[in-house]
């Protein structure tokens, strides 16, 4: 069904979904932690945030690229310095048909308005930018999604995320877009930081994520997601970022990729902005499947971020999810480090769901 138009799902002859599939996913991860009394609220998230494609046959498939198969879901797991319990998260896209970006952003909106009657969500912030990046009235959208969301699962306080496109209306509108969502949300000493930063590069960067932390309060973040591609351009954008040291960013990418350079996929670094800093904090991502023969071989490169305990988990959440041998498998897609004020990294390791893992070409 891939670049299809179709007005409406066929009928699914089978009681398997992708809804299904995500939450049983979501379930045995949790039983990995030993964490089942957070299994009945995970799932209660999930089927909010997948409507109305949770109900669609896995045999549905829509060109994104969310992640590298297609599917409309991703998990992924934090360690708080050297905590043992993750901290469970999964994005997903928002998808209606015709299974376009139009339609898409008109599923996402309607999503908005299910999840801010939640009482830990504020939509303020997106009400304000939202139309900035609102997909163009046509087909031919010279990009490669419209927005996804995010729920991050910790107990009892769940937080909901959103990813907004800077390039759908094409990839040199992005820098304008940005400035503007900047400007809506009062904070052009951001876009100031970010663009004295661009300006260090001796390779061209994109913009690839604007995001927002949907809930109220200074610690709310605001989020720039810029591409890197060699050393030298990632240290210059992390000068100034707070809690940062550096060199650590060449220390930690060598470790993760054997590379110095970053030609199948880019590194990203993120700004994070809240309102309790003039300075943002800054994530680096590390596409290590791309970097990497199998995930037995990017989880020989965390041990040198994590724990024996915390390796010995994400092996078991790894193998719960793939349902193949970490040999066999590259389900292990990113691996971020953010530095925070205690002097710990948070490590979060990103999880493809494998469920089109037959029909993709592994990179």
């Amino acid at each position: 069904m891939s670049g299809v138009a179709v007005s409406s799902p066929p009928e699914n002859s089978s009681n398997v979904t992708l809804g299904s599939l995500g939450k049983k996913k979501l379930e045995n991860i949790y039983k990995v932690i030993d964490q089942k009394n957070n299994i009945k609220q995970a799932t209660q998230i999930f089927d909010l945030m997948s409507a109305p494609w949770s109900e669609y046959s896995p045999e549905i498939k829509w060109e994104n690229s969310l992640t590298d198969d297609f599917s409309p879901f991703e998990y992924s797991i934090t360690f708080k310095g050297s905590d043992a319990t993750p901290i469970i998260r999964f994005l997903i896209e928002p998808q209606e048909f015709p299974l376009n970006k139009q339609s898409n952003w008109k599923a996402a909106l309607a999503l908005k308005e299910r999840i801010k009657k939640l009482p830990y969500v504020d939509v303020s912030k997106l009400n304000k930018v939202q139309n900035i990046f609102s997909p163009p009235p046509t087909q031919n959208i010279p990009s490669h999604f419209s927005i996804w969301y995010a729920a991050v699962l910790e107990p009892n306080h769940p937080q909901i995320k959103v990813y907004l496109n800077p390039q759908i209306r094409g990839e040199k509108n992005a820098p304008e877009l940005v400035k503007k969502a900047f400007i809506a949300l009062n904070s052009e000493h951001a876009w100031k930081f970010i663009s004295d930063r661009l300006s260090l590069s001796k390779n061209p960067s994109k913009m690839l994520y604007f995001s927002l932390d949907l809930s109220a309060g200074g610690k709310a973040r605001t989020k720039v997601y810029i591409t890197n591609t060699s050393l030298e351009d990632i240290e210059a954008h992390l000068h100034g970022c707070l809690h940062y040291t550096l060199g650590s960013a060449l220390k930690w990418v060598t470790t993760l990729t054997n590379q110095d350079s970053f030609d199948k996929k880019p590194i990203l670094i993120t700004y994070n902005f809240t309102s309790e800093h003039d300075r943002p904090i800054p994530t680096i991502h590390t596409p290590i499947r791309s970097y990497t023969q199998n995930d037995e071989m990017a989880l020989e490169r965390l041990n040198k971020f994590l724990s024996l305990e915390q390796i010995k988990i994400l092996k078991a959440i790894i193998a719960q999810i793939s349902e193949a041998s970490l040999k066999d498998e590259k389900a292990l897609t990113y691996v971020s480090l953010r530095p925070s004020v205690e002097g710990q990294l948070d490590v979060t390791c990103y999880i493809a769901p494998c469920i089109y893992r037959k029909n993709v070409e592994k990179k």
